[in-house]
């Protein structure tokens, strides 16, 4: 005897309620369909380019996409809450992560507060928060299978999609890209706001000739990353159509010859997002994702031959691989610490990023260093040999412990824990008799795929911005088309009498792609870059929402939870996004008359930039650039750059005093007389908070020598020269031939002045 299907309740109360869960899940699928598509980085920099260009130089709205994607999610959340207070008796499943999400959220606000770059550090903790809101979220919404199904088809399109999209890059983009930088090497720098023969240079030309593909997020590990998830729920869902075709044969007629059983069919067409997925994962030539990913696949499929008695010790299993990895952190600790490294080039400059990090815990170990300023930090604690400057030490553990402090960083890891824990719980499906849909209606289905399509052409040709056609059909409309394709052929299901989601095997296939994507996090940043760490917790959510989590009832909670929630929604709009969204707007206008050579009207809008964004240091850095620039073009200098560069870098170094901003105030002190006292201190702060840059070491020298202090300056070029020589020879911070040239130079005129006066 089967169960009665309830009917949809006609209760005004219950439909609005269905709205608007319908709509927070439209916003979580539109930013885990949407940011794979877009190259948002984790940290801040300048979005002036101060370079000679026949086109005016574009720079992506990194930071407006990102805290526009945190609005979208935190809107979201506050739909849900919002849609409980319409419920009969709403249940909430989830409750410790939620403890630990609140316990998270309010420790690494504070240490954002706390932040060098405070900007940064809330745009941060705004994106961070939000992400982990909307896996929250994706627990109470995934319980229903047709939301479970969305959320795996989102998957393989977005694995499909950007998976075409690494094969064209290397057959076609990358050799492209060659071809024109070789034609016009200089043109190429300038359009990005590089100076040829600069480390950054070779940085830049040595990433172009890399033939790994990357897809959208221009970086081979991360995208490798969000490879582990993308194609381990693509591989769910097929998993799910094999056994759901395999489960109705005994209720379908037997396919006549020629006919073609459509179920089958459908689960055929699935195959190629986890082939193609696969296939570029093993091209980004990522060794740590390719590792993970393989472990985690062994394991998976072990465990699915052996399913019950994995049931049976999951806790013991769950504990003796915790111990296991415990222990091969330590090995590998033990190892680096008697032999001073790890074997490899790889392994070895991430052997010097977490020993940087380990001094930066030490420095920092309450409140961090805030979110997204790790990078700043560590550049006073990095090692002379280091061959980089990284912004993240490429491991989670060192990561949240060095942004967050020990405490928030233990908060971080157990959230972590907590969500890979319960996403492999052995338990069955949750009760759907009550919410029966197992796969949406063919309208629906189709109105999700065009939403898909168009939302990922519209979001790719945004971050573009050029306007040209040909870039917006390849690069914007392309993807689009092939994100929607792919979302079709994952929600088809041959009309199978049970659906993909009802079984096992989706959520264990992606609850091994989330625990491959933690592993891989061992090595890598990928849950601190949007776009992955997006994926990560939203699916992992939805992964939860499907182990059957014991439901408790909200009770009088959800009341002053939605109020909650829609307040905290606008104060984040008000406060920390509108004065990005301002700032943004000045600066591209700054942008414009610069490059049109208007350098009076860009100083002008760049000093609304600094007035629109109080707690922001870059913009009055750039001020202060603009001013700098004129006094060195112009001659003699205009009173008001004078003035402008040292009140401007007065300002930067005020609202984030670091090592760029220190060596900038130096400079605008040292155009005016009678402070040259003051600049030589900023000069030296900049050194103090950077001593592995050699550049500034070599300024700060000649900066000296005029001050008739020759034996300092002797000091500075020997260090300089020191933490040279003990980098490898192929690192972009060596010197260039023309860099020893001078400091060749710079010695021979300090020795003069030590003759003169020993």
């Amino acid at each position: 005897m089967t169960a009665a299907r309830s009917k949809p309740s006609a209760d005004p109360a219950s439909a609005l309620a269905r709205t608007l869960e319908a709509l927070a899940l439209a916003g979580i699928l539109a930013v885990l369909a949407a940011r794979p598509f877009v190259t948002e980085m984790p940290f801040r920099s300048s979005q002036l380019v101060l370079a000679a260009a026949e086109q005016v130089p574009h720079r992506s709205p990194d930071e407006l996409f990102r805290v526009s994607f945190s609005m979208v999610l935190l809107a979201s959340a506050a739909l849900w809450a919002l849609a409980q207070c319409f419920r009969r008796g709403p249940k909430f499943v989830g409750g410790t992560f939620a403890l630990l999400v609140l316990a998270f959220a309010g420790w690494s606000f504070v240490s954002a507060l706390r932040a060098v770059d405070v900007r940064g550090a809330l745009t941060a903790w705004l994106e961070q928060t939000s992400i982990l809101l909307a896996g929250l979220v994706m627990m109470q919404l995934a319980r229903r299978a047709d939301r479970w199904v969305l959320v795996l088809a989102v998957l393989a399109a977005v694995a499909g999609t950007v998976a075409l999209k690494g094969l064209v890059q290397v057959a076609v983009d990358y050799p492209d890209q060659v071809a024109s930088f070789e034609a016009d090497p200089e043109g190429q720098l300038a359009s990005v706001g590089i100076t040829p023969g600069t480390p950054q240079a070779r940085m830049f030309e040595s990433r172009l000739r890399d033939r790994a593909p990357s897809g959208y997020l221009r970086l081979a590990n991360p995208f490798a990353s969000l490879l582990i998830v993308a194609v381990a729920g693509a591989a769910g869902l097929l998993a799910g159509k094999v056994a759901a075709a395999r489960s109705g044969r005994a209720t379908r007629p037997r396919a006549r010859r020629g006919e073609i059983d459509l179920p089958v069919l459908s689960a055929v067409l699935s195959a190629a997002p986890v082939l193609l997925g696969a296939v570029v994962l093993v091209m980004t030539r990522s060794k740590g994702g390719i590792a993970a990913a393989a472990g985690v696949l062994i394991c998976a499929v072990a465990v699915a031959i052996r399913r019950g008695f994995f049931a049976r010790h999951r806790r013991k299993l769950l504990a003796a691989s915790a111990i296991g990895l415990l222990a091969g952190v330590c090995a590998v600790a033990a190892y680096g610490t008697a032999r001073g490294g790890l074997p490899g080039r790889s392994m070895q400059v991430r052997w010097e990023y977490w020993v940087g990090a380990a001094r930066v815990v030490r420095s920092e170990p309450v409140w961090g260093t805030g979110p997204a300023n790790f990078g700043g930090t560590y550049l006073a604690h990095r090692l002379p040999a280091a061959a980089e400057s990284p912004k993240y030490p490429h491991n989670v553990l060192c990561g949240s412990a060095g942004q967050f402090g020990l405490v928030g960083g233990g908060l971080f890891v157990a959230l972590l824990v907590w969500a890979l824990a319960a996403a492999v719980r052995p338990s069955g499906e949750p009760d759907l008799t009550t919410q029966p849909r197992e796969t949406a209606s063919f309208a629906g289905r189709i109105r999700w795929c065009i939403f898909g399509g168009i939302l990922v052409a519209t979001v790719r040709g945004l971050w573009d911005g050029s306007g040209n056609p040909y870039v917006l059909l390849t690069e914007a409309i392309a993807p689009g088309i092939a994100f929607a394709g792919i979302l079709l052929v994952s929600l088809w299901t041959g009309r199978s009498g049970g659906g993909p989601g009802a079984n096992w095997w989706p959520r264990w296939a992606l609850a091994a792609g989330l625990a491959g994507f933690a592993l891989h996090n061992l090595i890598t940043y990928s849950i601190f870059m949007p776009a992955t760490a997006t994926m990560f917790w939203i699916v992992a959510g939805a992964a939860v929402g499907r182990a059957n989590l014991r439901a408790r009832p909200m009770g009088p909670l959800r009341g002053p939870l939605a109020a909650a929630a829609i307040v905290a929604t606008i104060a984040a709009g008000v406060w920390l996004v509108r004065p990005v969204c301002e700032r943004t707007v000045h600066v591209r206008a700054a942008q414009e008359a610069f490059s049109r050579g208007r350098p009076t009207a860009a100083v002008y809008h760049m000093g609304q930039a600094v007035e629109a964004d109080t707690l922001d240091g870059i913009p009055p850095a750039d001020l202060a650039r603009l001013h700098l620039l004129n006094i060195r073009t112009l001659q003699p200098p205009p009173p008001k750059d004078l003035t402008g560069a040292l009140a401007a870098a007065q300002l930067a170094w005020e609202r984030s005093p670091t090592s760029g901003n220190a060596k900038r105030l130096g400079e605008a002190l040292g155009h005016w007389r009678g402070k040259q006292g003051r600049a030589l201190e900023m000069a030296a702060k900049a050194v103090q908070l950077d001593p592995m840059k050699v550049r500034w070491r070599i300024d700060y020298a000649g900066m000296l020598l005029a001050a008739g202090r020759p034996s300092g300056a002797a000091r500075q070029v020997r260090q300089a020269r020191e933490i040279d020589s003990a980098r490898p020879a192929d690192s972009a911070l060596r010197l260039t031939p023309s860099d020893l040239d001078g400091l060749d130079r710079l010695e021979q005129s300090i020795s003069r002045a030590r003759s003169i006066h020993p």
